[in-house]
């Protein structure tokens, strides 16, 4: 039996809703689950775990039919899905009257359950999150005191972030261990317990792969015979750094920044962090970059370039002189710290001096 683990795929929502292009990342959330599960029917899965995080909030009820919709297109895999830490289900949760397709079963309950999958034979051994995580202890001793428990295949699924608690399950008899509560994927026990991670990246934080596993449970024996990470991510959020020099002006920098976006891609989420020296006034703003392209952030870390030596003589009776003259009364090299300060501090001074600032090698 081929199956496939997935989990936080946060249907619904994104972390990227308040942004410009919030509402197509979740469709693009969306496009990016059919297409993985469209990628794990082509390798010949038959069953989906899904350990929590299916949508990114308690689903309503319009929320369920969408999903339940992907479900349906996909007769062929049987889906067995728990509530996580986005999405728990409450005793309000619209998700317990929710009639399912056939081929889902949507674990409702706080206690474990165990679902018999006679067509895949196979037993999975459940538990939702509901207003806490469950310990995974719990659903280790329903499993151990299952009187009726098969010899063949057995597979736990549970939210559980707590990885040494999920590394209990190493000398379980589960087959595999469906785990999730962890946005990166991870071994929890060796040949055993997976995060599956989440299958597309949320935020700048959230690094490392995205995607899914698939596994393969020997069907006589339920010995899980391998596993295998599936990278399945439509968009990546790119830290950018763009190095400037005082000959690059604005203009110029929205060129740079632009080709670099369209080598890495258009549809990926860039912080772009310049560095290097800029001529004073430069502003790197860059306008047309944000409105053009998925911008999360601009970080100008650059430093104006003066000749302080004629910059002090231009404002021996200011402030501006005053500042210049406390930081290099010592003498001697300058430290990296005392720099920064001499630049962000004149340039903060520059901003209300009556007058011109003279530049670097005029």
């Amino acid at each position: 039996m081929k199956f496939v683990h997935m989990s936080d795929i946060r249907l619904g929502l994104h972390s990227e809703s308040g942004r410009r292009w919030g509402k197509e990342r979740v469709v693009e959330v969306k496009s990016a689950f059919e297409k993985a599960l469209g990628s794990a029917e082509a390798q010949g899965a038959s069953l989906v775990l899904i350990s929590g995080g299916l949508f990114g909030h308690r689903p309503v009820t319009t929320e369920l039919s969408e999903a339940n919709a992907i479900f349906s297109a996909h007769p062929g895999l049987t889906f067995v899905v728990i509530g996580g830490v986005t999405d728990p289900v409450r005793k309000t949760s619209p998700v317990r009257s929710f009639h399912w397709a056939e081929n889902v079963h949507y674990v409702l309950s706080e206690e474990p359950v165990k679902i018999h999958l006679p067509g895949l034979h196979a037993e999975i051994y459940a538990v939702s999150a509901g207003e806490n995580i469950f310990p995974a202890a719990e659903l280790l001793a329903f499993y151990e005191n299952d009187a009726e428990k098969r010899e063949d295949t057995a597979v736990a699924l549970l939210c559980e972030p707590d990885a040494k608690k999920a590394a209990a399950f190493s000398g379980s008899g589960f087959s595999y261990v469906a785990l999730g509560g962890s946005r990166t994927k991870a071994v929890a026990a060796k040949d055993k317990a997976f995060y599956a991670g989440g299958l597309e990246a949320e935020n700048m934080t959230d690094t490392g792969d995205h995607g899914y596993i698939l596994g393969e449970i020997q069907d006589a024996t339920g010995v899980l015979l391998r596993t295998e990470f599936v990278p399945f991510t439509s968009v990546t959020y790119v830290p950018l750094k763009i190095k400037v020099d005082p000959s690059i002006d604005a203009s110029r920098l929205e060129e740079l920044t632009a080709e670099e976006i369209e080598k890495r891609g258009t549809a990926n989420i860039y912080r772009i962090h310049i560095v290097g020296s800029r001529k004073p006034g430069s502003d790197f703003f860059m306008p047309r970059i944000r409105e053009k392209y998925r911008i999360q952030e601009i970080l100008d870390e650059s430093e104006p370039v003066y000749d302080f030596d004629r910059l002090y003589e231009a404002h021996t009776q200011d402030m501006i002189g005053y500042y210049i003259s406390q930081l290099t009364r010592g003498g001697g090299e300058m430290s990296s710290l005392d720099k920064k300060a001499m630049f962000y501090g004149i340039d903060a001074l520059i901003k209300t001096a009556d007058k011109p600032v003279p530049e670097a090698n005029e």
